[in-house]
């Protein structure tokens, strides 16, 4: 039972529904009173610990989040990355065909010039060997010019293969098939007159040959035209 104090005079004497009450009360009243404390402090600290966990879970929430943030925005940079280098690599690969196809180009007009300068050359030479009645007034050699003339033309050829590679077909095969057949029919045409000058026999193929050497330069202007156009559109 739980001890109570007597007062000091009759006149501090608890009343009986006092003393009724206090006799009513359990023997273990106050260790009742202890374990409900008890369990009270151990729910204080339930609850602290549960706010604590879920106050850690948030903030790993907010961490994860945030690494997954992370995480997109990294992953974005290297798609922008990997197009940024797609894009650069197309350019370098797009500036080499580019070089590539205007060297291909200059060797050409370049092989053309000089077949062109070779065949008038020898042309010059044939038509020197008339006088201005058309009577042949001495012997043409032809070996020097001539070598040079179908070394030229073969360096032509070459150059003109490359080209059809080299393309594009659509702008550039008539043309190259244009110029290919005027350089050939001039090359025979000069070859067949210098062999009858050669002889000692008159020939009309004077004019022929100049003919077939404007139609050679007219498929080479037109080819540096197009060429042009290729390279800069």
């Amino acid at each position: 039972m739980v001890a109570v104090s007597l007062p000091h005079s009759m006149a501090e004497l608890p009343s009986p529904l006092l003393l009724t009450f206090v006799a009513a009360l359990p023997a273990d009243f106050s260790h009742h009173l202890v374990m409900e404390e008890w369990k009270y402090t151990l729910l204080n600290g339930l609850l602290a610990t549960m706010g604590a966990i879920i106050v850690g879970c948030l903030a790993l929430y907010g961490v994860l989040r945030q690494a997954r943030k992370g995480q997109e925005i990294a992953h974005q940079q290297s798609l922008a990355l990997l197009a940024q280098v797609d894009r650069n690599a197309v350019a370098v690969r797009d500036q080499a065909r580019w070089e590539s196809r205007r060297s291909t180009y200059a060797e050409t007009l370049t092989a053309c010039h000089h077949y062109l300068t070779a065949t008038f050359a020898a042309g010059e030479l044939l038509i020197d060997q008339h006088d201005e009645n058309g009577e042949i007034v001495g012997s043409f050699n032809d070996e020097a010019e001539g070598r040079r003339v179908s070394e030229t033309l073969d360096q032509l050829n070459a150059q003109i293969n490359s080209l059809r590679l080299e393309g594009p077909a659509e702008v550039l095969d008539h043309v190259i098939e244009k110029l290919s057949e005027a350089a050939a029919d001039l090359h025979t045409t000069l070859y067949v007159w210098s062999g009858l000058v050669h002889d000692g026999h008159l020939s009309n193929l004077g004019s022929d040959f100049q003919s077939l050497l404007d139609l050679t330069r007219e498929a080479r202007n037109e080819l540096l035209s197009r060429m042009y156009d290729v390279l800069h559109q």
